[in-house]
C-alpha cells in the first residue's frame, strides 16, 4: 500500500504504516499512477474516491509545487519515514499518525444489526463525539471528519441502548466496517384477575398493534415496544384492562376485573320489575331490588338462574359474565274482581282470557265479584261480560290491572229484516240508522239468517258451504257493523234456529221427517230441523259464533222450539217426542249454545212466545222460560197484544189492552226468573185482520207498561222497519 503524504515547508514528519495488504508505486501528479494525490484548497481525494480535510500546520498551506512519491511498505513490516522539510500526512480509516504538533482528522464506518435476527437496522441514531447521523437501509453508518476516536453510542426504539462502543484499534479505511448489535427492548408483565388476583391463562396482552397470549401463569413478554404505544389486555368474561403507556419501563402487570351478571326480574303481564324476588345462581341467593334487579360478581358462563315471587310462577334461564337475563314471570294465577259503577261486587260475571291460537280460559265471579285465571301469557286479553253492563275489554300487555269497574247498559231498540242487507235498500237502511241517531234508540237487531235458511254472509262452516247458505245480493255486513261501533250502536244478530228450510231440504236427514219418511213441512211450505239432532246444534252455533267474527256484539236465537202450526202429529223426530224431551232438548240446546258462546265472549240472548211469561207448560214447543232463561244474558218475550188470547192474563180484550199485556206479562215473567227481561214489542197493526189499528197512543202504553213492568230495556219489532219516530224520546 501506499501512504498518502503531503508535506510542508514547515516542519519535519514521520508517518507509520500497517501492514498494507499490497501497494504500487505512483507519483502525486496528474500523470501518476492511481494512488497519487493532489491537494487542492486544502483537500485530498483518496483511492476509494472519499474527500478527506486535513489541517494545515502552523498555518502554512501546502508549497503549490510539493509532491512526493510514497515510499513502498513491504508487507507485514513497519518503517518509519523521516522527511526533512515540514509536512502533514493524510490518514483515512482508523490509520494512526504520530504527527509532531499536527491536528489528524479520523472517520469511523460500521453496521448495526439486530443481535437477534440479525437484520440490519435502519435509521438507527449513531453518535460518535458532537457527530451524530441515522443509519442508511443496509443498517451502515459512515462518521467523517473526527479529530479523535472516540466510543460510539448507538440508540434506537424498541431496542436497548448501546454506550460506549469502542472502535476497534487498527482498523482501516480499507478493512471491512465493524458490526454493532443491539438488543431488543423486553417489555414483561402477568396478567391477574382483580377480585382473586390469580393470573388469567390465555389473556390477549396488545402492545401497540402487536398482540400475544399470556400464558399458563398469566404471563407475557414483548420485543422490541416502542416508546409511547399502549399495553392493554383483555380476555374472556373480563372487562378489558385500561391502556398503560409504554415509557421504557421493564414490566407492566395488567389487571382486569370479571363481568359481572345481571339479572332483570318483571312482571311478564306488563314488564313491571318485582321488587323481592328470590333470584338464586352459582349457590347463592339474592333478593331483588325495587328495580327488580339483582347483580352477581362472578357466574360462571351458562350458568342456572331461577326467580321465584309469592303469587307468581318460578321463571329459569341460563346466564353468565357480562350477560343480562331478563326473567319474566308470570302470575301463578291472575286475580282480579268485578265491580258496578257504585263499587259494588259483580257476580257471575265472565272473565274471559283469550290468547291467538290457544284456547280460551273462562272465569266466573263468585259472589264478591273475584275471579282468578291460572298461567296467563304476557300477550292475553280479557274480556268482562255481564248482562245488564257494557262489555269490557283490556289488553294485559298494555294494561295490567286485573281489576274491573261496569258501567250499565240498557238496549234499546229496533229490529231490521234480512232484506234490509241488500244494496237496494241501502236508503232505508240508512234512514233508520239516523233515526237511531237522533233518538234515545241505541241498538238494532239485524236478522243476519232467515226462516229459509239463508245468511247474510258468506260462511267458513263446510256445510252451509255446501248447501249455499251464503247469499250473495248482500251489503259487507263486516263493513257495517264497524261502523255502527263507531257510531256507538250496539249490535244484536238475530238467528232463527229450527226452522231452516235450506238445511232441511239440502240435508234431509237432519230435518224432522212425516210418517212416510219424507220432510215435514209447515203450514207456510218451510221445512224443519230436527231439535233433538246435535249436528243441528252445531251447525247453528257455528254459524252464532261467525256472526260474533263478522262484529256482532250479540246473538240472539229465534224459533229455538218444537214446530207450532201445520199438521204437527205427523213430525217423526230420532227419538220420540214427549213433553219432557222436548223441554230437555230445547233447554240443553241453549245451554250448549251457552258454553260456546262464552268462548268468544258474546251476549246471548233468546226469544221466546209471550205465553212462556205466564203459562207453566211447554205447550208442545219445549220452551220453558225459567229453565231456558238461566243459560242466557237476556229473554226476549214476544209480548205482542195481537198474539193473546181473550182471557188470557185475565184479559178480556187483550189486543186493545196494550199497556196491560205488556205488564203483565213481565210481573208474571220475573216471577219465573231473575234473568234480565228484554221485550219485544209490537209496532205493526194486529195480525188477525180484525182492524185494529197501532199507532203512538198503542207504542207509548207498551213502552211504559215495559218500564213500569221492570223490563231491562226493549226491543221493537216491525218487518218492513216502518218506525214512528215520535215514539223514542229525542238522544241526550
Amino acid at each position: 500500500m501506499w501512504i498518502r503524504r503531503t508535506l510542508l515547508p514547515c516542519t519535519s514528519i514521520a508517518t507509520a504504516a500497517w501492514s498494507p495488504p499490497s501497494a504500487s508505486s505512483g507519483t502525486a501528479a496528474s500523470s501518476a499512477g492511481p494512488n497519487a494525490v493532489r491537494m487542492r484548497q486544502g483537500a485530498v481525494r483518496s483511492r476509494a474516491g472519499e474527500t478527506q480535510h486535513v489541517a494545515y500546520l502552523g498555518g502554512c498551506p501546502p508549497h503549490k509545487h510539493s509532491t512526493f512519491r510514497g515510499s513502498k511498505l513491504l508487507e507485514g513490516s513497519r518503517s518509519v519515514s523521516r522527511v526533512a522539510v515540514a509536512s502533514i500526512a493524510l490518514v483515512t480509516g482508523a490509520l494512526a499518525l504520530a504527527i509532531a504538533g499536527a491536528v489528524v482528522l479520523h472517520s469511523v464506518k460500521g453496521q448495526v444489526l439486530d443481535a437477534e435476527t440479525g437484520e440490519p437496522l435502519a435509521g438507527v441514531t449513531v453518535a460518535v463525539g458532537e457527530k451524530e447521523l441515522l443509519t442508511d437501509a443496509q443498517g451502515s453508518f459512515t462518521v467523517v471528519g473526527l479529530e479523535r476516536l472516540r466510543p460510539v453510542r448507538v440508540q434506537a426504539p424498541g431496542y436497548r441502548p448501546l454506550q460506549g462502543a469502542s472502535v476497534p484499534g487498527g482498523l482501516a479505511s480499507w478493512q471491512p466496517a465493524f458490526t454493532l448489535a443491539l438488543d431488543p427492548v423486553v417489555l414483561t408483565g402477568v396478567v391477574r384477575d382483580v377480585g382473586t388476583q390469580a393470573p388469567i391463562p390465555g389473556a390477549t396482552v396488545r402492545v401497540g398493534e402487536h398482540e400475544v397470549l399470556a400464558g399458563a401463569d398469566g404471563s407475557y413478554a414483548v420485543k422490541r415496544v416502542l416508546p409511547g404505544v399502549e399495553v392493554s389486555a383483555r380476555a374472556p368474561y373480563h372487562q378489558a384492562a385500561r391502556p398503560v403507556t409504554y415509557s421504557g419501563q421493564e414490566t407492566v402487570d395488567l389487571w382486569l376485573e370479571y363481568l359481572p351478571t345481571t339479572i332483570m326480574v318483571q312482571d311478564v303481564s306488563g314488564g313491571q320489575p318485582l321488587a323481592g324476588a328470590q333470584v338464586t345462581a352459582g349457590g347463592a341467593t339474592v333478593q331483588s331490588d325495587e328495580k327488580g334487579r339483582v347483580i352477581f360478581a362472578r357466574l360462571q358462563p351458562e350458568t342456572e338462574v331461577r326467580a321465584s315471587l309469592a303469587g307468581y310462577e318460578e321463571a329459569r334461564g341460563q346466564a353468565g359474565p357480562g350477560d343480562t337475563l331478563v326473567l319474566s314471570l308470570r302470575r301463578s294465577a291472575v286475580r282480579g274482581t268485578v265491580r258496578d259503577q257504585n263499587g259494588k261486587p259483580v257476580a257471575g260475571a265472565l272473565v274471559l282470557a283469550r290468547v291467538a291460537g290457544q284456547e280460551p280460559r273462562l272465569a266466573y265471579t263468585d259472589a264478591e265479584g273475584r275471579y282468578e285465571l291460572q298461567g296467563l301469557p304476557a300477550n292475553a286479553k280479557l274480556l268482562v261480560r255481564k248482562a245488564g253492563f257494557a262489555k269490557v275489554e283490556r289488553d294485559l300487555a298494555k294494561e295490567p290491572n286485573c281489576d274491573f269497574g261496569l258501567q250499565p247498559f240498557v238496549a234499546k231498540g229496533i229490529y231490521l229484516a234480512f232484506h234490509f242487507l241488500r244494496p237496494a235498500y241501502a236508503e232505508q237502511l240508512q234512514a233508520n240508522l239516523a233515526m237511531v241517531d237522533r233518538t234515545e234508540l241505541n241498538t238494532v237487531v239485524i236478522e243476519i239468517k232467515t226462516e229459509t235458511g239463508y245468511l247474510g254472509f258468506q260462511p267458513q262452516n263446510p256445510v252451509a258451504q255446501a248447501i249455499g247458505a251464503g247469499y250473495d245480493d248482500v251489503i259487507d255486513v263486516r263493513a257495517l257493523l264497524a261502523n255502527l261501533k263507531q257510531r256507538g250502536i250496539y249490535s244484536i244478530a238475530r238467528i232463527p234456529i229450527f226452522e231452516d228450510d235450506l238445511l232441511a231440504t239440502k240435508r234431509p236427514e237432519w230435518a224432522v221427517h212425516t210418517a212416510g219418511g219424507g220432510v215435514w213441512r209447515a203450514a207456510g211450505g218451510r221445512g224443519w230441523v230436527d231439535p233433538f239432532r246435535k249436528e243441528v246444534w252445531d251447525y247453528d252455533v257455528s254459524i252464532a259464533k261467525e256472526a260474533i267474527g263478522l262484529g256482532f256484539d250479540e246473538v240472539q236465537f229465534d224459533y229455538v222450539r218444537f214446530p207450532s202450526d201445520g199438521y204437527i202429529s205427523n213430525c217423526r223426530y230420532i227419538q220420540e217426542s214427549t213433553s219432557e224431551s222436548r223441554v230437555k232438548a230445547i233447554t240443553g240446546f241453549i245451554a250448549y249454545a251457552r258454553q260456546e258462546l262464552d268462548k268468544v265472549g258474546a251476549f246471548f240472548s233468546i226469544d221466546t212466545f209471550g205465553l212462556t211469561t205466564f203459562d207453566h207448560s211447554e205447550q208442545g214447543v219445549g220452551q220453558m222460560l225459567d229453565q231456558m232463561a238461566q243459560y242466557v244474558d237476556y229473554a226476549s218475550p214476544m209480548v205482542y197484544p195481537s198474539t193473546y188470547l181473550v182471557g188470557m192474563l185475565n184479559l178480556s180484550d187483550p189486543w186493545r189492552q196494550p199497556y196491560e199485556v205488556v205488564k203483565r206479562s213481565l210481573d208474571a215473567a220475573h216471577q219465573k226468573t231473575s234473568t234480565l227481561i228484554r221485550p219485544w214489542l209490537q209496532h205493526y197493526d194486529d195480525y188477525h185482520g180484525v182492524g185494529i189499528k197501532y199507532g203512538l197512543p198503542e207504542y207509548m202504553a207498551q213502552k211504559q207498561a215495559a218500564a213500569d213492568g221492570g223490563s231491562w230495556g226493549w226491543l221493537w219489532w216491525n218487518i218492513l222497519g216502518e218506525y214512528d219516530e215520535r215514539t223514542f224520546a229525542p238522544a241526550q
